[in-house]
């Protein structure tokens, strides 16, 4: 029996399957990376059963990979030379720029651009599989999130993306959370709340987007002197902003990626006796 065949995760289609650089190709060439770090975190809850609540254990995983040769396999041939290769090549200049602080004022149309880049890359990335042994989790986002950016060119609804300017030179990493609410609403019946924020970093610039496909979640509030917005577009965007981040304050979005999320009566909740873990890329557990 001949294998289902791949379909493209932005067109769904189940044309020729080619490879897409998470960190675009010609990046390499304009960084003094040398440490390149992908962080995933995972956090949840689930309703398992009506009046009872269980907390997923929270999982930190680090990789120190070739973030600039990682590859996914998950995007058509027509996609991938078609509308993503147009994008790449409207933020390129954009990119090159900002992550070597060079004073711009950004129109709406290149923020716009800007913004739905990092939200496509940000969706390939959940496709790259996790660091260590483990397998490649479901991913955050749905089909219709992704198929909308493919479709529209522009973020998805309800999603959010920032630029931020920080201290650091020769740095590249990606730092990605997901969080996923399941609740049983009967017994036939399940609800589900899913979303994604993902920050990437290249010498001084980060772009940071967060995804959601329903309105339950809070959307994050960031400074604007530190995170100037890219999405919803605004009038213009100056770069760079006016304050420069700390490592702490780009970290700091997606370690709290969970706490937007619906609360839920304290009374209601049991903790899973599995303590929070943290794993390397090898995949042992840490203390």
């Amino acid at each position: 029996m001949s294998k289902p065949k791949k379909l493209c995760i932005f067109c769904g289609q189940a044309s020729p399957i080619s490879q897409e650089h998470l960190w675009s190709e010609w990046i390499a060439g304009h960084t003094t990376a040398r440490s390149p770090l992908r962080t995933t975190q995972e956090h949840g809850f689930t309703h398992r059963a009506p009046g009872t609540v269980t907390v997923d254990p929270a999982t930190t995983r680090h990789s120190k990979q070739p973030l600039l040769n990682l590859r996914v396999r998950e995007v058509c041939r027509s996609c991938n030379t078609g509308w993503m290769s147009r994008l790449d090549a409207h933020v390129k200049p954009i990119i090159l720029g900002m992550m070597r602080s060079e004073p711009c004022l950004l129109d709406p149309l290149q923020a716009t651009d800007l913004a739905t880049w990092t939200v496509m890359k940000s969706f390939v990335n959940e496709f790259a599989g996790r660091p260590g042994d483990d397998p490649t989790p479901r991913p955050a986002s749905t089909p219709e999130m992704r198929r909308y950016v493919m479709e529209h060119q522009t973020p998805p609804p309800l999603s959010l993306v920032w630029a931020g300017h920080g201290h650091h030179t020769g740095d590249l990493h990606l730092h990605i959370a997901a969080a996923r609410l399941h609740i049983v609403t009967s017994a036939e019946a399940t609800e589900e709340i899913s979303g994604t924020m993902t920050s990437f970093t290249v010498e001084h610039l980060t772009l940071l987007a967060w995804t959601v496909d329903r309105r339950e979640p809070t959307p994050p509030v960031l400074p604007h002197a530190t995170w100037p917005m890219l999405w919803p577009a605004p009038a213009a965007v100056r770069w760079p902003s006016v304050t420069r981040l700390t490592d702490r304050e780009i970290a700091a979005p997606v370690a709290q990626h969970n706490r937007r999320y619906p609360v839920l009566p304290f009374h209601l909740i049991s903790q899973r006796d599995n303590p929070a873990r943290e794993r390397s890329a090898d995949g042992l557990a840490s203390p």
